[in-house]
Parts: structure tokens; sequence; C-alpha cells
């Protein structure tokens, strides 16, 4: 537990104090872990896998907001009185630690050191929740440049050259493209050789990081 994005900075007496209180969860492929609009009763940080954001519009579309990744959280928002505003939803099965929102309260009230990186947590993920719509709108780019962006900002964490696998109408809902055009980019991708195979893992592949990287900079004619 010592290793998790939040929990780095506890001693020895915190972590024993909640080690009890805290639940090691395993989801299924496509399970819900928190729905958009509901109150954050717990804290969920990642460890395994992928979990993406889905946020439902008024009229009915979907569209996907970011991709929770090993060491990322989910339920900051209980901080500022917010409910979640996004659907979480797996990608293939995923591990993850639930903390009760209660026991970070109580334990923030008097540890100075998780205030700061809780604070500092979130406005990473606001960060986050920025470049990804900068950096990855429409009219932000050529449908191919953001599609390299966005695979590079699906990159496995501690790996050197796979990212997480997403199919192609999860793709077009994070670029706001059709399937079709996503389909068409992907298949470009795959010729030039920039997309390797699968990995042992369905839901993850191999990537030319490098020509990844140069597209994504526009470096490589469309």
């Amino acid at each position: 537990m010592r290793g998790s994005a939040l929990f780095s900075v506890l001693g020895p007496e915190d972590v024993a104090q909640i080690g009890s209180k805290l639940d090691d969860l395993a989801f299924p492929a496509a399970s819900v872990v928190f729905h958009q609009g509901s109150l954050p009763d717990a804290i969920y940080t990642v460890r395994e896998g992928a979990i993406k954001l889905i946020r439902y519009l008024p009229n009915g579309d979907r569209r996907i907001v970011g991709v929770l990744k090993p060491g990322d959280l989910a339920g900051l928002e209980a901080f500022s009185d917010e409910r979640f505003a996004c659907t979480g939803v797996t990608l293939g099965e995923v591990t993850a630690c639930r903390i009760p929102i209660a026991v970070i309260r109580s334990l923030a009230d008097s540890n100075e050191a998780l205030r700061h990186r809780i604070f500092e947590k979130y406005q990473a993920a606001l960060s986050e929740a920025g470049a990804w719509l900068s950096e990855l709108a429409a009219g932000s780019g050529s449908a191919r440049v953001r599609m390299a962006r966005l695979l590079l900002r699906l990159r496995k964490p501690g790996t050197a050259d796979e990212v997480f696998r997403f199919g192609v109408e999860d793709l077009g809902a994070m670029l706001g493209i059709t399937v079709e055009t996503a389909s068409r980019v992907l298949a470009a991708l795959k010729r030039e050789h920039v997309l390797g195979p699968m990995s042992r893992n369905q839901y993850q592949f191999s990537v030319d990081l490098a020509l990844l990287e140069q597209i994504a900079h526009g470096d490589v004619p469309d």
C-alpha cells in the first residue's frame, strides 16, 4: 500500500491504522465502477488495467473524456463536494483499491503531507482533463495526428512500447470521429507498422513509439 500514488507519504503507523479498512477489488471486463452523477463514497486507486471515463450528454450521446491507468485515482470530486462527472467502465479486467472517503478525510485532518498529496493529485487530474481536450479535440489536427496523440496517452505505465487497446467505437468516441474514420486510420497505421500485434493481453498491443511520436507532432505526412 505504501507504494500507491496516494499513500506513499504515510508512515508505518498510519498505514497500519487504515490497512484493515481498505478493499482490494477485482472487476471483470465492462464493469461499471462508479456512475455519473452519484456522490463518491470512496476513492479508487487503479492497480492494474484501465478504466474509461464516459460522459453521457443530455441528448443521449456519449463521449469518452479520459482513461484511468495504473496509479491514477477516481473519486477526488468528494473533496470539493462534487458528484462523479463521468461513469467509470473497465477495459478488460481491472484490479483496484477502494478507500472509504471517511477514512481519507480522518487521516488528512491530521496529516499535512497527505492533504498536499490529495491536492496535487486533484490538480493533476484537472490538468490531464484539459490536455485531453486540447490535444484530441476536433480542429486540433487531422484524425491521423489526433489518433497518434491518443495512442500515446493510452500508453501503459512502466512499459516501453505497449498501449491499452480500445475498440474502434471507443476510439471514435474519444476523438469525436466516426467508426469508419477510426477504422481507416488504424488500418493505415497497421500497414505502416506503427501498430504491432496484440500482446499476450488482448487489451494491449505494441507500437513503434518513435514513429507514433513523429506522427503526433505532424512530422510524417498524412
